[in-house]
């Protein structure tokens, strides 16, 4: 896949220069995210802002850029999306067939005009080779089918839905892309039984799950653990140690009240970068005192 582009999502109020985002430094960012994954650090929320940021320094140190953790998260976002756009034609596409081998959705050419007529973003994933697809697949979660679930190269990618491993973000796209692309499956050969025998053992079947799931939820609404009101978000700190242009000392600051205000410290940790550097901002220039 050529990763050659323009965020336009980089270019915020804050002045920030466009970045020009190479097919080498895409492949960089990629790498460093998946060795993340691959390493258990990351989070079961996803990615951290100190992740973002410490890629940004290897970033910088090996391409001499000056990109910042904000615009490695953007980018992220960005091939997200498209590896989503993958994974549809994979499954909902008729005809198209996946070369393991070279990481391509191989597709007649007639049919592959057509379609790219209908979606023109799609032109640069078919009948190429997908570049850093290994590295996608471990970072956004979908995982290939194997064993006896397996598909071999020569197989129509888009007539068989399996499970896959999803993040919870491509859920609903990788879950209508599975409901579009599915077809019947063949019927397996059953004996004969007894129609009344039959009725019978469903009927004792649907009471008995009936009761089962009932006293399974209603145990569950007993048992449920509830999170502590006061709670301290996980990596507040890390987050903290990420904001640029603060020294030591204010972020300690800043830390101490997030620690004595939990709901804010809560809040704080689902904003973006640019929230998180704006409510700093705000509380250090009204309360910080040299």
């Amino acid at each position: 896949m050529a990763t050659d582009a323009t965020d336009e999502s980089a270019v915020g109020s804050e002045g920030r220069s466009v970045v020009c985002w190479t097919t080498s430094m895409s492949t960089f960012m990629l790498k460093h995210l998946c060795a993340i994954v691959e390493g258990g650090a990351r989070t079961s929320t996803g990615f951290k802002m100190m992740h973002y940021n410490g890629c940004a320094r290897a970033l910088n140190e090996h391409f001499r850029q000056s990109l910042t953790g904000a615009q490695i998260s953007n980018h992220h976002r960005t091939i997200k999306k498209k590896f989503a756009m993958i994974q549809k034609i994979k499954d909902t596409v008729s005809g198209a067939q996946w070369d393991d081998e070279t990481s391509t959705i191989r597709l007649e050419h007639e049919m592959a005009l057509n379609y790219i007529a209908k979606h023109k973003a799609a032109a640069e994933f078919i009948n190429r080779a997908i570049e850093n697809y290994r590295e996608m697949q471990i970072i956004y979660g979908d995982r290939l089918a194997t064993g006896k679930y397996a598909k071999g190269s020569s197989e129509p990618i888009g007539t068989a839905a399996t499970a896959m491993d999803c993040d919870e973000d491509d859920e609903a796209v990788l879950a209508q892309s599975n409901n579009e692309g599915t077809s019947a499956t063949r019927p397996v050969k059953k004996h004969k039984k007894d129609p009344t025998e039959e009725e019978g053992l469903v009927s004792i079947l649907g009471r008995v799950g009936s009761e089962l799931a009932a006293a399974i939820i209603t145990a569950g609404e007993k048992s449920a653990p509830q999170p502590p009101v006061d709670e301290i978000p996980d990596a507040l700190y890390e987050t903290l140690l990420g904001m640029e242009g603060f020294s030591e000392a204010q972020i300690a600051h800043y830390f101490a009240f997030l620690v004595e205000n939990p709901k804010s410290a809560k809040a704080f940790m689902k904003m973006g970068h640019t929230g998180q550097q704006t409510w700093m901002a705000r509380y250090i220039n009204k309360e910080w005192k040299d």
